[in-house]
């Protein structure tokens, strides 16, 4: 919040790197299974394969993850983590950023 034009412009790149990603499946799939970028657990080819889906579909497009999707996303995550239930998206989700850096990117 203290440096928005980093943020958007972080966003941006973000964008053109799933654009990037999108053209080749499979290296986008090594990319998030072989690489220790994040600890995905014993279903890492699962949550691999849904997180290339999220980021190559609606976020691509807007820069946002339809809400459906998002939902699943915390669903997931509250599996682990526990927290109290029924999280609204928009208490987790900020996708403000995102919306500016498409934009630009028309």
């Amino acid at each position: 919040m203290e440096r928005p034009e980093v943020a958007t412009k972080v966003v941006r790149a973000t964008l053109r790197a799933v654009r990037l990603l999108k053209s080749d499946k499979k290296y986008g799939l090594d990319v998030l299974t072989k690489r220790n970028y994040v600890e995905l657990g014993k279903e890492r080819e699962r949550f691999a394969e849904r997180a290339y889906e999220a980021a190559t579909q609606g976020y691509l497009i807007t820069g946002i993850v339809d809400e459906k999707l998002q939902r699943e996303m915390i669903q997931l995550a509250a599996q682990r983590l526990k927290p109290p239930p029924q999280v609204a998206p928009e208490r987790i989700f900020d996708f403000g950023f995102a919306r500016k850096a498409a934009e630009g990117l028309r």
